[in-house]
């Protein structure tokens, strides 16, 4: 996984129109949700605990799950 501390850049892929994003934590509870994402996504994680998770980027048509780790 990716260490992160303050910010996640996301890039949409141009075949994923209308995303939706989720953050999950490591006990599984969804802590971020944006819809309809297009091409570049910033998401301010300054808030978010120390720990491991997993985020979900996903249309009717591809999902995609990747996990990040933020440190400080």
């Amino acid at each position: 996984p990716n260490p992160v501390s303050e910010f996640i850049n996301l890039e949409i892929p141009i075949n994923i129109e209308n995303a939706n994003i989720s953050i999950i934590n490591s006990v599984g509870n969804t802590i971020f949700e944006a819809k309809n994402i297009n091409g570049k996504y910033t998401i301010d994680i300054r808030d978010f605990s120390v720990g491991v998770y997993n985020v979900n980027i996903n249309n009717n048509n591809i999902n995609f799950n990747s996990t990040f780790v933020i440190q400080r």
